[in-house]
């Protein structure tokens, strides 16, 4: 059986495209644990589809990036653990995403073996 595919899922916020900006924001100005969970899980459930749309298993997925300054504390077991995503560790960069009134943004990938300096 070959090695998972190599790919990467670009970063998505908690916009739906297909809606306007920025009225479409999912819970948009909500940074309540209620406002925050709608937006982690819609992100989630964004870059799972993502991945299918390359033909890629979730399961597969090697490195997981977040972009908030809001804590994600409270959402590790029942969002990040929950999807799988902490098997590997889950890098949070502790910065805004770079679209204004954004809170959240996730990017991951699947790399089969990854070389640093």
């Amino acid at each position: 059986m070959p090695p998972p595919a190599t790919f990467v899922v670009a970063g998505s916020g908690e916009w739906p495209e297909h809606l306007p900006f920025p009225a479409g924001i999912v819970a948009r100005g909500d940074l309540s644990p209620a406002g925050m969970a709608a937006k982690i899980g819609y992100v989630l459930q964004t870059m799972r589809i993502r991945c299918e749309g390359l033909g890629a298993h979730w399961g597969s997925v090697s490195a997981a990036h977040v972009y908030t300054v809001h804590d994600i504390h409270p959402f590790l077991a029942s969002h990040f653990a929950a999807s799988g995503l902490l098997r590997n560790g889950l890098d949070w960069q502790v910065c805004a995403p770079p679209i204004l009134e954004l809170d959240f943004e996730m990017d991951v990938r699947r790399i089969a073996h990854e070389m640093l300096d």
